[in-house]
């Protein structure tokens, strides 16, 4: 396999861990909209979302998550 081959593999690595972790992400908005709507029932202060904005909240802390930890890190070989 040579350079452009791996680099290719990387980049269609990359584009499906993206669409996998947004997939995800559509099934965690939905236990975290309604476990906030559940909070909310009890307790005013707590902001009832609904599933889109939750989707986006999601994806915003996974998003973060990623810098700070790095995210799905490839070892690169030196050129």
């Amino acid at each position: 396999m040579n350079k452009s081959e791996k680099r290719m593999e990387r980049v269609f690595m990359s584009i499906a861990g993206v669409i996998l972790l947004s997939a995800l992400n559509l099934l965690v908005a939905l236990f975290v909209m309604l476990g906030l709507g559940v909070l909310h029932d009890q307790w005013l202060q707590v902001p009832a979302f609904g599933y889109w904005e939750t989707y986006l909240v999601m994806m915003a802390v996974s998003w973060f998550a990623g810098a700070l930890h790095g995210g799905l890190k490839t070892k690169h070989d030196k050129e």
